[in-house]
Protein backbone atom coordinates (compact mmCIF):
# COMPACT_ATOMS: atom_id res chain seq x y z
CA UNK A 1 0.00 0.00 0.00
CA UNK A 2 3.26 2.51 1.11
CA UNK A 3 4.25 1.22 -2.29
CA UNK A 4 1.31 2.28 -4.61
CA UNK A 5 1.02 5.80 -2.64
CA UNK A 6 4.66 6.41 -2.84
CA UNK A 7 4.42 5.62 -7.07
CA UNK A 8 0.58 8.01 -6.65
CA UNK A 9 2.83 10.73 -5.34
CA UNK A 10 5.21 10.75 -8.19
CA UNK A 11 2.91 10.54 -10.72
CA UNK A 12 1.43 13.31 -9.56
CA UNK A 13 4.39 15.64 -8.72
CA UNK A 14 5.47 14.39 -12.45
CA UNK A 15 2.10 15.55 -13.89
CA UNK A 16 2.25 19.17 -12.18
CA UNK A 17 6.14 19.35 -13.55
CA UNK A 18 4.36 19.15 -16.44
CA UNK A 19 1.74 21.46 -16.02
CA UNK A 20 3.99 24.15 -15.17
CA UNK A 21 6.24 23.21 -17.92
CA UNK A 22 3.75 24.99 -20.93
CA UNK A 23 3.75 28.57 -19.46
CA UNK A 24 7.67 29.03 -19.49
CA UNK A 25 7.33 32.29 -21.56
CA UNK A 26 5.31 34.38 -18.48
CA UNK A 27 6.66 37.82 -18.25
CA UNK A 28 6.83 39.20 -15.02
CA UNK A 29 7.67 42.86 -16.26
CA UNK A 30 7.82 44.86 -19.98
CA UNK A 31 9.62 48.20 -19.47
CA UNK A 32 10.17 50.26 -22.67
CA UNK A 33 13.77 51.28 -21.52
CA UNK A 34 16.37 54.15 -23.28
CA UNK A 35 18.10 54.10 -26.65
CA UNK A 36 14.70 52.49 -28.31
CA UNK A 37 14.95 49.24 -26.13
CA UNK A 38 12.26 47.28 -24.85
CA UNK A 39 13.54 45.28 -21.84
CA UNK A 40 11.74 41.61 -20.69
CA UNK A 41 11.80 40.45 -17.24
CA UNK A 42 10.56 37.07 -17.01
CA UNK A 43 9.37 34.61 -14.28
CA UNK A 44 13.05 33.16 -13.73
CA UNK A 45 14.43 36.86 -13.35
CA UNK A 46 16.09 36.38 -16.75
CA UNK A 47 16.09 39.21 -18.65
CA UNK A 48 16.26 40.89 -22.02
CA UNK A 49 16.76 44.24 -24.38
CA UNK A 50 15.11 44.06 -27.70
CA UNK A 51 15.86 46.77 -29.91
CA UNK A 52 12.82 48.51 -30.77
CA UNK A 53 13.93 48.93 -34.84
CA UNK A 54 14.34 44.99 -34.31
CA UNK A 55 10.85 44.31 -34.27
CA UNK A 56 7.67 43.71 -36.07
CA UNK A 57 5.78 46.78 -36.74
CA UNK A 58 2.10 47.11 -37.32
CA UNK A 59 -0.32 49.89 -38.32
CA UNK A 60 -3.20 48.22 -37.47
CA UNK A 61 -6.30 50.53 -34.85
CA UNK A 62 -9.60 50.19 -33.64
CA UNK A 63 -11.08 51.02 -37.21
CA UNK A 64 -8.87 48.53 -39.34
CA UNK A 65 -11.12 46.52 -41.38
CA UNK A 66 -12.09 43.20 -39.23
CA UNK A 67 -11.96 40.90 -41.97
CA UNK A 68 -8.47 41.64 -42.48
CA UNK A 69 -5.92 38.69 -42.74
CA UNK A 70 -3.29 39.67 -40.76
CA UNK A 71 0.15 37.96 -39.89
CA UNK A 72 2.51 38.55 -36.86
CA UNK A 73 5.39 36.50 -36.37
CA UNK A 74 5.15 34.80 -33.27
CA UNK A 75 6.60 31.69 -31.38
CA UNK A 76 4.49 28.71 -30.71
CA UNK A 77 2.93 27.76 -27.30
CA UNK A 78 3.93 23.96 -25.20
CA UNK A 79 0.14 23.50 -25.88
CA UNK A 80 -0.31 24.18 -29.79
CA UNK A 81 2.96 22.16 -30.71
CA UNK A 82 2.32 19.26 -28.47
CA UNK A 83 -1.44 19.10 -29.86
CA UNK A 84 -0.14 18.96 -33.45
CA UNK A 85 2.68 15.99 -32.41
CA UNK A 86 -0.79 14.53 -31.41
CA UNK A 87 -1.56 14.59 -34.52
CA UNK A 88 -2.08 11.39 -37.24
CA UNK A 89 -1.20 11.83 -40.73
CA UNK A 90 -4.28 9.81 -42.16
CA UNK A 91 -2.25 8.83 -45.64
CA UNK A 92 -5.21 7.63 -47.35
CA UNK A 93 -7.01 11.62 -47.14
CA UNK A 94 -6.15 12.35 -50.85
CA UNK A 95 -8.88 15.03 -50.57
CA UNK A 96 -7.18 16.75 -47.99
CA UNK A 97 -4.18 17.49 -50.68
CA UNK A 98 -6.34 19.35 -53.52
CA UNK A 99 -4.57 22.56 -51.75
CA UNK A 100 -2.06 23.42 -49.61
CA UNK A 101 -4.38 24.85 -46.76
CA UNK A 102 -6.25 22.10 -46.55
CA UNK A 103 -2.71 19.51 -46.28
CA UNK A 104 -1.22 21.64 -43.66
CA UNK A 105 -4.56 22.62 -42.06
CA UNK A 106 -5.42 18.69 -41.66
CA UNK A 107 -2.05 18.20 -39.45
CA UNK A 108 -1.88 21.61 -37.60
CA UNK A 109 -5.40 22.76 -37.40
CA UNK A 110 -5.39 26.48 -36.26
CA UNK A 111 -5.90 29.50 -38.26
CA UNK A 112 -4.15 31.35 -41.57
CA UNK A 113 -1.97 32.85 -38.81
CA UNK A 114 -1.09 29.27 -37.92
CA UNK A 115 -0.37 28.52 -41.64
CA UNK A 116 1.72 30.93 -42.42
CA UNK A 117 3.90 30.59 -39.30
CA UNK A 118 4.30 27.21 -39.97
CA UNK A 119 5.17 27.51 -43.40
CA UNK A 120 7.79 30.18 -42.53
CA UNK A 121 9.29 28.06 -39.45
CA UNK A 122 9.33 25.19 -41.54
CA UNK A 123 11.65 27.44 -44.41
CA UNK A 124 13.92 29.39 -41.64
CA UNK A 125 14.65 25.78 -40.09
CA UNK A 126 15.64 24.19 -43.43
CA UNK A 127 13.11 21.33 -43.14
CA UNK A 128 11.24 23.08 -46.28
CA UNK A 129 13.69 23.64 -49.69
CA UNK A 130 11.48 24.67 -52.74
CA UNK A 131 14.80 23.36 -54.75
CA UNK A 132 14.30 19.71 -53.53
CA UNK A 133 13.59 17.19 -55.87
CA UNK A 134 10.07 16.91 -55.05
CA UNK A 135 9.57 20.30 -56.24
CA UNK A 136 11.30 20.03 -59.59
CA UNK A 137 9.41 20.19 -62.61
CA UNK A 138 9.22 17.03 -65.38
CA UNK A 139 11.61 18.17 -68.04
CA UNK A 140 8.89 17.47 -71.19
CA UNK A 141 8.45 18.88 -74.82
CA UNK A 142 4.50 18.54 -74.11
CA UNK A 143 2.03 21.42 -74.29
CA UNK A 144 -1.34 22.16 -74.18
CA UNK A 145 -3.50 22.66 -77.33
CA UNK A 146 -4.46 25.09 -76.96
CA UNK A 147 -2.45 26.59 -75.19
CA UNK A 148 -3.41 27.58 -71.82
CA UNK A 149 -2.93 31.06 -69.68
CA UNK A 150 -1.29 28.92 -67.02
CA UNK A 151 1.16 27.31 -69.11
CA UNK A 152 2.26 30.61 -70.62
CA UNK A 153 3.05 31.40 -66.88
CA UNK A 154 4.56 28.64 -65.63
CA UNK A 155 6.38 27.17 -68.54
CA UNK A 156 10.03 28.89 -67.83
CA UNK A 157 9.77 27.53 -63.98
CA UNK A 158 12.57 24.72 -63.46
CA UNK A 159 10.12 24.42 -60.03
CA UNK A 160 6.22 24.03 -59.31
CA UNK A 161 6.67 27.53 -57.70
CA UNK A 162 8.79 30.36 -59.13
CA UNK A 163 11.82 30.05 -57.08
CA UNK A 164 14.18 32.32 -59.58
CA UNK A 165 13.60 36.16 -59.11
CA UNK A 166 12.29 37.00 -62.72
CA UNK A 167 9.89 33.92 -62.70
CA UNK A 168 8.47 35.52 -59.20
CA UNK A 169 8.67 38.87 -59.95
CA UNK A 170 6.51 38.13 -63.20
CA UNK A 171 4.07 36.01 -61.72
CA UNK A 172 3.54 38.62 -59.39
CA UNK A 173 3.18 41.59 -61.73
CA UNK A 174 0.67 39.40 -63.04
CA UNK A 175 -1.46 38.67 -60.36
CA UNK A 176 -1.22 42.03 -59.50
CA UNK A 177 -2.70 43.39 -62.86
CA UNK A 178 -5.20 41.14 -62.91
CA UNK A 179 -6.10 41.28 -59.22
CA UNK A 180 -5.12 37.83 -58.25
CA UNK A 181 -3.56 38.74 -55.05
CA UNK A 182 -5.72 36.26 -52.79
CA UNK A 183 -2.47 34.10 -52.36
CA UNK A 184 -0.35 36.81 -50.72
CA UNK A 185 -3.16 37.88 -48.49
CA UNK A 186 -1.84 38.60 -44.87
CA UNK A 187 1.85 38.05 -46.16
CA UNK A 188 3.52 41.68 -44.93
CA UNK A 189 4.17 44.04 -47.80
CA UNK A 190 8.13 43.84 -46.65
CA UNK A 191 8.43 40.46 -47.65
CA UNK A 192 6.93 41.17 -50.94
CA UNK A 193 9.10 43.69 -51.84
CA UNK A 194 12.38 41.86 -50.66
CA UNK A 195 11.29 39.47 -52.85
CA UNK A 196 10.40 41.61 -55.83
CA UNK A 197 14.18 43.43 -54.94
CA UNK A 198 16.35 40.06 -54.51
CA UNK A 199 17.91 39.17 -57.72
CA UNK A 200 19.33 35.44 -57.53
CA UNK A 201 22.72 36.50 -57.31
CA UNK A 202 21.68 38.68 -53.68
CA UNK A 203 19.77 35.86 -53.11
CA UNK A 204 22.62 33.31 -53.05
CA UNK A 205 24.87 35.82 -51.15
CA UNK A 206 22.61 36.10 -48.40
CA UNK A 207 22.32 32.76 -47.61
CA UNK A 208 25.41 32.22 -48.11
CA UNK A 209 25.86 34.77 -45.22
CA UNK A 210 23.52 32.82 -43.13
CA UNK A 211 20.61 35.35 -43.15
CA UNK A 212 18.12 32.44 -43.22
CA UNK A 213 15.35 34.17 -42.20
CA UNK A 214 15.38 36.57 -44.87
CA UNK A 215 15.94 33.66 -46.97
CA UNK A 216 12.81 32.42 -45.65
CA UNK A 217 10.56 35.55 -45.88
CA UNK A 218 11.34 35.67 -49.75
CA UNK A 219 10.82 32.24 -50.06
CA UNK A 220 7.26 32.36 -48.31
CA UNK A 221 6.33 35.00 -50.53
CA UNK A 222 7.48 32.62 -54.18
CA UNK A 223 6.03 29.19 -52.36
CA UNK A 224 2.82 30.92 -52.14
CA UNK A 225 2.86 32.83 -56.00
CA UNK A 226 3.10 29.33 -56.85
CA UNK A 227 0.66 27.80 -54.41
CA UNK A 228 -2.21 27.39 -57.38
CA UNK A 229 0.19 25.17 -59.12
CA UNK A 230 1.33 22.64 -56.48
CA UNK A 231 0.75 18.75 -57.42
CA UNK A 232 -0.49 15.88 -55.27
CA UNK A 233 3.34 15.40 -54.42
CA UNK A 234 4.43 18.83 -54.20
CA UNK A 235 1.61 19.44 -51.19
CA UNK A 236 2.28 15.84 -49.11
CA UNK A 237 5.92 16.84 -49.59
CA UNK A 238 5.15 20.47 -47.76
CA UNK A 239 3.10 19.20 -45.49
CA UNK A 240 5.47 16.28 -44.26
CA UNK A 241 7.56 18.81 -43.95
CA UNK A 242 5.81 21.17 -42.18
CA UNK A 243 4.45 18.72 -39.49
CA UNK A 244 8.61 17.93 -39.34
CA UNK A 245 9.51 20.88 -38.35
CA UNK A 246 6.18 21.63 -35.51
CA UNK A 247 7.41 18.06 -34.33
CA UNK A 248 11.04 19.52 -33.38
CA UNK A 249 9.82 23.18 -32.48
CA UNK A 250 12.14 24.59 -29.96
CA UNK A 251 9.34 26.39 -27.38
CA UNK A 252 11.41 29.49 -26.66
CA UNK A 253 11.00 31.07 -23.71
CA UNK A 254 10.62 34.23 -25.27
CA UNK A 255 7.39 35.53 -26.74
CA UNK A 256 7.33 37.38 -29.92
CA UNK A 257 7.32 41.50 -30.17
CA UNK A 258 4.92 43.57 -32.19
CA UNK A 259 4.88 47.37 -32.10
CA UNK A 260 1.33 49.11 -32.27
CA UNK A 261 2.92 52.21 -33.74
CA UNK A 262 -0.98 53.92 -33.83
CA UNK A 263 -1.04 53.37 -30.01
CA UNK A 264 2.87 53.37 -29.44
CA UNK A 265 2.20 50.27 -27.91
CA UNK A 266 5.12 46.77 -28.08
CA UNK A 267 2.90 44.02 -27.39
CA UNK A 268 4.25 40.82 -26.66
CA UNK A 269 2.09 38.00 -28.59
CA UNK A 270 2.81 34.02 -28.88
CA UNK A 271 0.32 31.98 -30.95
CA UNK A 272 -1.92 29.42 -29.01
CA UNK A 273 -4.20 26.70 -30.09
CA UNK A 274 -7.30 29.67 -30.91
CA UNK A 275 -4.43 32.17 -32.08
CA UNK A 276 -2.55 35.24 -31.20
CA UNK A 277 -2.30 35.72 -27.53
CA UNK A 278 -1.51 38.59 -25.53
CA UNK A 279 1.53 38.03 -22.78
CA UNK A 280 1.93 41.69 -22.22
CA UNK A 281 1.48 45.36 -23.44
CA UNK A 282 3.64 48.27 -23.00
CA UNK A 283 3.90 51.74 -23.76
CA UNK A 284 6.55 54.33 -24.67
CA UNK A 285 5.28 57.38 -23.47
CA UNK A 286 3.48 55.18 -20.26
CA UNK A 287 5.10 57.78 -17.86
CA UNK A 288 2.80 60.87 -20.07
CA UNK A 289 -0.48 58.99 -19.96
CA UNK A 290 -2.98 58.11 -17.05
CA UNK A 291 -4.62 54.82 -16.39
CA UNK A 292 -7.68 56.09 -18.21
CA UNK A 293 -5.73 56.35 -21.36
CA UNK A 294 -3.55 53.22 -20.57
CA UNK A 295 -7.02 50.87 -20.33
CA UNK A 296 -8.40 52.69 -23.49
CA UNK A 297 -5.56 51.60 -25.42
CA UNK A 298 -5.07 48.30 -24.19
CA UNK A 299 -8.95 47.20 -24.91
CA UNK A 300 -8.48 48.65 -28.36
CA UNK A 301 -5.18 46.31 -29.02
CA UNK A 302 -7.50 43.88 -27.08
CA UNK A 303 -10.43 44.11 -29.82
CA UNK A 304 -7.79 44.50 -32.42
CA UNK A 305 -5.83 41.05 -31.97
CA UNK A 306 -9.41 39.20 -31.12
CA UNK A 307 -10.51 40.54 -34.68
CA UNK A 308 -7.89 39.79 -36.32
CA UNK A 309 -8.00 36.18 -34.72
CA UNK A 310 -11.60 35.93 -36.59
CA UNK A 311 -10.94 37.01 -39.68
CA UNK A 312 -7.72 34.50 -39.74
CA UNK A 313 -9.79 31.85 -38.49
CA UNK A 314 -12.68 32.86 -41.45
CA UNK A 315 -9.75 33.22 -43.86
CA UNK A 316 -8.10 29.99 -43.87
CA UNK A 317 -12.30 28.41 -43.77
CA UNK A 318 -12.73 30.35 -47.07
CA UNK A 319 -9.71 28.38 -48.72
CA UNK A 320 -10.71 24.88 -47.42
CA UNK A 321 -14.17 25.57 -48.23
CA UNK A 322 -13.63 25.90 -51.99
CA UNK A 323 -12.39 21.92 -51.75
CA UNK A 324 -15.95 21.70 -51.72
CA UNK A 325 -17.59 23.77 -53.96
Amino acid sequence: MKKQYVLSALIFLAGMQLMAQPRKNIIRQMKWGLESTITLTMANDSVYAIQVDDVFQTDLNASSPADETVYFPANLTYEYVEKCKNTAIDKDDERSLVNIYQAVHSVTGGSYAHFLNLLLYALQTYQLDLRSPEMLRPVTKWKPSPVTESYLRTRRWKYYVPVEYKNAKREYEYRKKHDKMAELDGIPMAYIRRSNRINDKKYAKLSALGYNDMIAEIDLVRLMLGANFLGKEQIRYIRDCVLRAVNEYKIYELPSLVIFTNYKAAVAISLDVTGYRIEGIVFSDEDKIDQQEKDRRTNEIRRIIDNVNQANQRAIERRIKKLYD
